[in-house]
């Protein structure tokens, strides 16, 4: 007997895992408890049957963008038939007790990352959520530099200014061309 891949059936791993004699069966058994034991924790966001509500669709459709060509709005802006569409495949993925995490993985398999309204936070992606932060620190700092360099540069200015007005001038400091051409002018009256 040939187990069938119908939706809704076991993975067909799973199903060969049991149709097979010997210490097998024992070890599938523990990779199914195993499976059981980490699916608890992935709870769905509605269960099957129960009434889905708005808040739940719009937190979910306010994280995804519309891939209708209108610009990047999210589905929950986004008045098209695409985002119409959208939030009807989300109400009914929720009313069949997918989890958040699904919905999202789905739509990630079926358009790739652009279909997620901001990146995830993990791996290369990160970057995207660290850059600009560490971009504005650093301007930061390199502002707070510069007006510290440009006020001992004022600094130094005043204190050469107020040196030179407070020293008096002296005859014998004067430039000598100064005292050629006064002594020249001097002779000629």
């Amino acid at each position: 007997m040939q187990p069938s891949r119908r939706s809704g059936c076991l993975p067909l791993a799973v199903v060969r895992l049991f149709h097979r004699p010997g210490p097998e069966v024992a070890g599938g058994l523990v990779f199914l408890a195993l499976c059981l034991s980490l699916s608890v924790g992935s709870l769905p966001a509605a269960a099957p049957g129960k009434p889905v509500t708005k808040e739940q669709v719009q937190e979910i459709t306010s994280n995804l963008v519309c891939l209708c060509g209108c610009g990047n709005k999210t589905v929950s802006v986004c008045g098209c038939g695409v985002a119409d569409a959208t939030i009807r495949e989300v109400e009914t993925m929720l009313s069949q007790g997918k989890t958040v995490d699904e919905i999202f993985a789905h739509y990630v398999n079926a358009s790739g990352l652009v279909a997620l309204a901001s990146p995830p936070k993990k791996g290369f992606n990160l970057i995207a959520w660290i850059l600009p932060f560490a971009g504005i620190l650093i301007g930061g700092v390199f502002l707070i530099g510069k007006i510290r360099n440009w006020q001992s540069d004022l600094d130094r200015r005043e204190a050469v200014l107020r040196k030179a007005s407070a020293a008096p001038a002296s005859p014998a400091a004067e430039d000598p061309y100064k005292q050629r051409l006064n002594s020249e002018l001097g002779k000629i009256d």
